[in-house]
């Protein structure tokens, strides 16, 4: 209020920025807000941890420590020591999806026991608004966080632990689902691919000689439809922040994923985009490695190089930014970037796989 102007609190206090002490402690979330104010509000810790504690002692519990925000930047997260953390949802719009996605994800993982997932232990809502689960914390530290620390053999098992963890998470038999479904996936898709072939689009994450061919490159909305009766669950957003483990002299132990709030069913292959940009850091080496794995039980879908590409490109984590990887700043053409990245099948490693389990080891 200090470095408020009198003239400005009336609208402050109408977006919910000013409050009383009443409305904060019956309302600590307020309902609706306007983007700008949302921004706002979601910086702010207080809020969010009056609300976690609540949700917390309604189940019974008493806090043994301090709660702390750790939010993600796209939602609200409060830890609460030692164990679990209360991740908020807003039930409107587009953050409305996360809720039914990340419940939904979850409770089909409940199905097989060596994928290591956040628990739901309780789920409830604040207000007319604002919803909330609580999750089960996945021990160790973020893959980001540890990554420049460990060898190569480190990061091809972590590669490895992955590629087996996504191949169990493809066989799920889900039955009735509220996770998105296939069609929206491949509508999404269209839409996607439709943008990124504009020329200006395009340069913003491809150097010019590639993005002026990228139109007649990338492959046609029919050959990256899901196939009948093949759509996966998939978590979409397989990033180095979101794959835990133990960091014990130089190695990694995976110990699980988190975040499925952009769960959807899909087509298998649109996982390899974070995997080949956040994990592998377009290393060929380790996205082989990974997809060794990921389709070890359907060798002959595993994509070929010309659509892992596509497929990469496709997602987010990839066009998001420009790619700063070697391998682009080598290639004179897509089809040559492609083979740099993928081009060398993934090979069966009998023997290998028989003595190792992905997903099951730690």
């Amino acid at each position: 209020r200090q470095q408020t102007r009198p003239s400005d609190v009336g609208a402050r206090r109408a977006a919910g920025l000013i409050r009383t002490a009443r409305g904060v402690l019956e309302h600590p979330l307020p309902a609706g807000l306007p983007d700008d104010a949302w921004r706002v509000l979601s910086k702010r810790a207080q809020p969010w941890l009056m609300a976690a504690t609540r949700a917390w002692q309604r189940q019974g519990e008493h806090l043994l420590g301090s709660p702390t925000v750790v939010s993600d930047g796209r939602r609200p997260i409060v830890f609460i020591p030692p164990r679990a953390y209360v991740k908020f949802y807003e039930t409107r719009g587009d953050r409305g999806s996360g809720l039914a996605a990340e419940s939904s994800a979850l409770a089909a993982a409940e199905s097989d026991a060596d994928l290591r997932v956040p628990a739901i232990e309780a789920q409830g809502r604040i207000d007319e608004r604002w919803q909330y689960l609580i999750l089960s914390r996945i021990d160790g530290v973020p893959l980001r966080q540890v990554r420049s620390e460990l060898s190569p053999a480190s990061l091809e098992h972590a590669a490895r632990w992955l590629g087996g963890f996504v191949d169990r998470l493809h066989h799920l038999e889900l039955g009735e689902t509220a996770i998105p479904g296939s069609s929206e996936f491949e509508r999404a898709v269209v839409e996607r691919r439709d943008a990124l072939v504009q020329p200006d689009a395009a340069r913003s994450f491809l150097p010019e000689r590639l993005a002026s061919r990228l139109g007649a490159w990338m492959p046609a909305a029919e050959e990256l439809a899901v196939p009948p009766d093949e759509a996966v669950l998939l978590h979409a957003d397989l990033r180095d922040v979101h794959v835990y483990g133990y960091h014990v002299d130089g190695d990694f132990r995976p110990t699980g994923v988190i975040d499925f709030d952009r769960a959807c069913l899909g087509h298998p292959a649109y996982e390899l985009g974070p995997v080949w940009r956040s994990i592998a850091r377009g290393d060929r080496d380790l996205t082989l490695t990974f997809m060794d794995a990921a389709w070890s039980r359907r060798r002959d879908a595993a994509p070929t190089p010309r659509l892992a590409l596509a497929w990469c490109l496709l997602h987010p984590a990839v066009h998001g930014q420009p790619l700063d990887i070697p391998e682009v700043e080598a290639a004179e053409t897509l089809e040559e970037l492609a083979e740099r990245c993928f081009g060398q099948a993934p090979d069966t490693q009998a023997d290998r796989s028989a003595s190792e389990s992905p997903v099951g080891e730690g």
